[in-house]
């Protein structure tokens, strides 16, 4: 018997006012890769980057936000995109 497991994928896109940018490439991304989980770490943006994150999500069940409360900065944020990543396997 072969045992064939379906790789998973995760994206994780670290944002600090980028609600212009997450607008344009959230559907970019679920058009090449269907399939993908999307996690969307934000560091509070003033400019509602996480609203914008929030309204995808209630569409889309494989894009998630992990709100953080103050800028911290991208080094800190892909660490917590990791933590989470390997929490939820």
């Amino acid at each position: 018997m072969t045992l064939v497991h379906e790789a998973r994928v995760l994206i994780s896109i670290c944002t600090y006012n980028e609600r212009e940018n997450i607008r344009l490439l959230l559907p970019a991304i679920r058009q090449e890769l269907p399939q993908a989980t999307i996690m969307v770490v934000d560091d509070s943006s003033p400019d509602g980057t996480a609203d914008v994150v929030n309204e995808f999500s209630r569409h889309d069940d494989k894009i998630t936000l992990m709100l953080r409360r103050s800028k911290e900065g991208l080094g800190a944020a892909q660490l917590a995109a990791f933590r989470q990543a390997c929490a939820s396997e």
